[in-house]
């Protein structure tokens, strides 16, 4: 790790910065990835982020890389979607790397990352220029943020959704700590009415989880037990990385061949008995190689391999799923057990998709996707009810609707997503946004 001193013309300014090389670094291997991020004596002296590269590294998780962490002196100004330091990245930062520090030129291989107001400017320089930062990193981001003048919370979000997909990966995270405000109470009232106070940072940061996914960007997010700290961001950063620049093991072509047909023959929609759960679908998923299970509103998660047709939930260490086939060998259903006797679940028949109607919605995209619906107010979000076919590089569904207003998402696979080509929204009243239509009388 080298300390070294930066003097930038864009902004008038001059500051500290850390710069890392990776163990056996030489300008005569092939260019370096690189990594960037903001508040850089945070991350050197309490993240320890050259530890984390190295460990990653030498583990060979990730490939080796440049990092260089740069220091904010009027953090406030800086991080708060400032066009002026992004700038200075893009156009400062970055090409003194390249030429100092064999630091590639490919945006797929260079990451901006940052947390708190950081992972905040970090997504807004993705935004800005994404001709440089191919990769997006997030810890904490404070996606709440407002420019001062201004009512509504959440700028940097409403700019994602306005704005055409670009080429960017993200993957960010927050606490499930950061998601009250404990000193709500201690606000004194206000002779207006009561004070508005900007969304949780937790659910901030997953309103901007569901419109990346709406606009169909490669998003990691997860959630961490704890509050806003540099010990946790410390502890989570390595994830990120691998997310975003991981090195993925080759495994053997003859058994990377069984595993995925053998992975393959369970992909498919299951239904709980209506007598246990109303409207309760497990959708399975062969994703990195793996088994993924989406428990209708839980959250996807993989499923570890406990014999040929045996798993068990990598999140509900208890609950085992065995899929059940006939005597022809195909898969009928599966059985849950959590140590209280096995529950069958039927393997659902092939989506029909619902092709007449007076109103047609879109959803472009999602091509690799097993099955895409579409549910809201108008069928009682009943997600088994009006499906989507396939058509060209969009899925279509065509539905007859009374005039009225309606809420609405798209279920892909599992999850439900806005309808990126719809900008009008509307809280459902538990902090989630649904789109909404509506059919005017003819």
């Amino acid at each position: 790790m080298q300390r070294d001193k930066f003097i930038s013309k864009l902004l008038g300014n001059e500051r500290p910065i850390w710069i890392y090389t990776p163990h056996g670094y030489s300008a005569d291997k092939k260019p370096y990835g690189l990594l960037v991020l903001t508040d850089g004596g945070l991350y050197v002296n309490a993240a320890h982020v050259a530890t984390t590269l190295d460990n990653l590294i030498a583990a060979g998780v990730i490939p080796p890389l440049v990092a260089v962490m740069v220091d904010n002196p009027d953090r406030g100004r800086e991080l708060s979607c400032s066009s002026a330091y992004a700038d200075f990245l893009a156009q400062e930062i970055v090409p003194w790397a390249r030429a100092n520090y064999h630091a590639t030129d490919r945006p797929e291989q260079t990451i901006i990352g940052g947390a708190s107001l950081g992972g905040l400017q970090a997504a807004f320089v993705g935004l800005k220029h994404p001709e440089v930062f191919g990769n997006v990193l997030s810890q904490s981001g404070a996606f709440s943020w407002k420019p001062d003048g201004e009512k509504e919370y959440e700028w940097l979000n409403r700019q994602f959704a306005a704005s055409p997909r670009l080429p960017l990966r993200f993957s960010f995270e927050a606490g499930l700590l950061e998601g009250t405000w404990w000193w709500r109470s201690l606000v004194p009232p206000s002779p207006n009415g009561p004070p508005v106070i900007d969304p949780t940072l937790l659910a901030a940061n997953r309103n901007l989880r569901d419109t990346l996914l709406s606009k169909g960007y490669s998003v990691h997010y997860t959630e961490f037990n704890g509050n806003h700290g540099l010990l946790n961001w410390r502890g989570t950063l390595a994830s990120h990385l691998i997310a975003l620049v991981g090195i993925k093991p080759e495994p053997k072509i003859s058994e990377r061949g069984r595993t995925l047909t053998a992975r393959s023959q369970y992909v498919g929609r299951y239904e709980l008995d209506p007598k246990f759960a109303h409207d309760f679908v497990i959708y399975a998923t062969v994703k990195d190689d793996s088994l993924w299970v989406k428990p209708s509103y839980l959250r996807q998660r993989p499923v570890i391999a406990e014999s040929n047709s045996g798993f068990r939930d990598s999140e509900i260490p208890d609950l085992h799923l065995a899929f059940i086939k006939d005597e022809k060998g195909n898969v009928t259903g599966l059985t849950l057990n959590c140590g209280q006797g096995d529950m069958l679940v039927k393997k659902l028949p092939s989506p029909v998709p619902s092709l007449t109607g007076n109103t047609t919605f879109t959803l472009p995209g999602h091509t690799d996707a097993e099955s895409v619906a579409i549910y809201g107010s108008f069928n009682n979000w009943i997600q088994t009810k009006n499906y989507c076919a396939k058509e060209r590089d969009a899925w279509i569904c065509r539905i007859d609707l009374a005039p009225g207003k309606y809420t609405y998402r798209f279920l892909v696979d599992g999850v439900g997503l806005n309808d990126p080509a719809n900008s009008v929204t509307e809280d459902d009243g538990n902090g989630h946004m649904d789109s909404v239509i509506v059919i005017k009388p003819k």
